[in-house]
């Protein structure tokens, strides 16, 4: 009798083990899914104003980012156009484990990027973010009209 309840706690304990697992896998399949079928924005993650009226746009590459480029997942990490003023700054993070080349800026992995515009002009290139694979960079002297950003 006694061997026959120590068995049925071994039992019953594999049997919980299975059902963590059997679960952890669930919660894993599900979070894979909804992080793939949720649409995203450009994750721009703030926009500071100085006295100046100089603005600093940040962005963050997230960690996963190359691997679902890869999968062929479309990412939204930033505009294909961006428009910004001379005194303005953009600040990219590189959270991800490759660099990415955003117009003439390569991002290495790890690193964050800072540039502050100081006379206008256009910078068009290689985006490796974007499906189209390109980016435009506009900087204006002044203000800038609002449905160009």
């Amino acid at each position: 009798m006694i061997e026959s309840s120590v068995v049925s706690k071994q039992r019953s304990k594999w049997h919980y083990v299975g059902l963590l697992g059997a679960l952890a896998i669930v919660a894993v399949a599900a979070g894979w899914l909804v992080g793939s079928l949720v649409p995203d924005g450009p994750s721009i993650e703030t926009v500071a104003s100085t006295t100046d009226g100089a603005r600093t746009f940040t962005y963050r590459i997230p960690n996963g980012t190359a691997e679902r480029i890869t999968r062929g997942q479309e990412v939204n990490i930033l505009p294909s156009e961006l428009h910004v003023r001379v005194g303005d700054t953009i600040v990219i993070h590189n959270d991800d484990a490759l660099g990415q080349t955003i117009g003439p800026f390569y991002v290495e992995s790890g690193t964050t990027v800072r540039q502050t515009f100081s006379s206008p002009t256009v910078y068009t290139g290689l985006c490796t973010l974007h499906t189209n694979k390109t980016i435009k960079i506009v900087v204006a002297q002044g203000d800038i009209v609002e449905e160009e950003r």
